[in-house]
This record gives C-alpha cells, structure tokens and sequence, in this order.
C-alpha cells in the first residue's frame, strides 16, 4: 500500500511509498484453515472465565448464547539494523493463547516500517487503518474452516515505550525535556524532590497524557 514517508533522511519533503503489507485476515485464514493452528474449546472457556472474574471490562456481561472469540494481540518493537543506527519498525500480531515449541513461529509480522522514512502518524496513520479494518473483519465474519466460524478479538495492545510513545502520541515520554511520565506529572525537574512513595493518594495529579 502507499503511504507518505519523508523524502531523505534530513529532508522536510514528503513523497508516496509503497510499503509491503500483509493482511491481518489472511494470514489468520491461512493460520487456522491451511496451517493448522487451534486453540482448544476448553482453554478459550477458561481464558473467557478468568477474565470475567477478574473484573476486565471487556469480558462483562457477555451473552451466554454468543460464540467466544478467540483472543489475538496487536504488537509493536523497534530494532536497530546497521551501523547508522538505522531502525526499522515491526507491526506484530499474536495469539495469547497459543504457544508454539518455538515462541518465533507465534508472533505473525504484518508490516515494517524503516523509521528513517517515516513522518510519525503521517506515514503510520495509513498502515494501522489497514490493519484496524483487517482485525475488524477477523471479529464480524471470522475465519471459515470447515464447518466452523472462528471469530477474534483484539485483547491486548502492546509494544515497547518508542511504540507505544508515538502510536498514542504521548506527549510525555521517557524523552522528554520536561514530563517523563504518562501517567503523572513528574519531570525531569522536580523528580528529586519527589517522594518515594508514587501510590495513588499522591500529591501530583494523574492528568500527563
């Protein structure tokens, strides 16, 4: 699929790209209907069951009558490549509940993204769309193999801090000049005078997003 990436590496110039891409539904159709992989019934009912009792959100008052969707996780991570300190990024996606003998055979590259071209959610905007409406179809229609229907839902989002930092664009991040946190407003300044305490009844407020 195109996208706009930046045009060199210092350049202020943009251009279109095409950037390789898989689909989300069809390497989760070629997983489950040419590859073999399952997760067993009894294992998703526990997975469904745990989660419910632990009080996720998303798991509440599920209609009894509603098939139980299988669990799939949407990843990213960032890797340095060459001696520039070039760094390409990876869009992944993963099923919790299947564990391969080898954990590499378990996590499924969508797209990768070398950051040199890339104009933060410019260029990733685009890319995760495509995705998104991927993981959608996985979750409305499922995958057909057999006389089954197999449906998915995303249940975990995750990525290193680069990742996370810029996918949601953070303005406070590890990077930061002056708020380092996402979830407080502690900064580089008045860290040290900080308590070492940081539970919930803190003095500076949870507000930094």
């Amino acid at each position: 699929m195109e996208v706009p990436v930046r045009s060199g590496r210092e350049s202020q110039e943009w251009s279109s790209k095409k950037i390789p891409i898989f689909d989300a539904f069809e390497v989760v159709q070629f997983l489950w209907g040419t590859a073999g992989v399952e997760v067993p019934d009894d294992q998703l009912n526990a997975y469904w069951e745990q989660a419910a009792s632990s009080g996720v959100p998303w798991a509440q008052n599920r209609d009894s009558a509603e098939q139980l969707r299988i669990p799939l996780k949407l990843f990213g991570d960032d890797t340095r490549y060459n001696q520039q300190s070039d760094s390409v990024l990876a869009f992944i996606i993963s099923c919790p509940l299947w564990n391969p003998q080898n954990a590499r055979n378990g996590r499924w590259i969508i797209a990768v993204l070398e950051e040199r071209h890339s104009l933060g959610l410019a260029t990733w905007c685009p890319l995760l769309a495509h995705i998104v409406c991927a993981l959608n179809k996985l979750y409305d229609e499922g995958v057909q193999v057999g006389n089954r229907n197999f449906k998915f839902e995303v249940t975990e989002i995750s990525g290193d801090w680069k990742y996370l930092r810029q996918v949601f664009a953070l303005r406070s991040h590890w990077n930061s000049p002056t708020d380092v946190c996402h979830h407080c407003k502690i900064s580089r300044t008045t860290f040290p005078t900080l308590p070492e305490d940081c539970c919930a009844d803190t003095v500076w407020p949870c507000a930094a997003i």
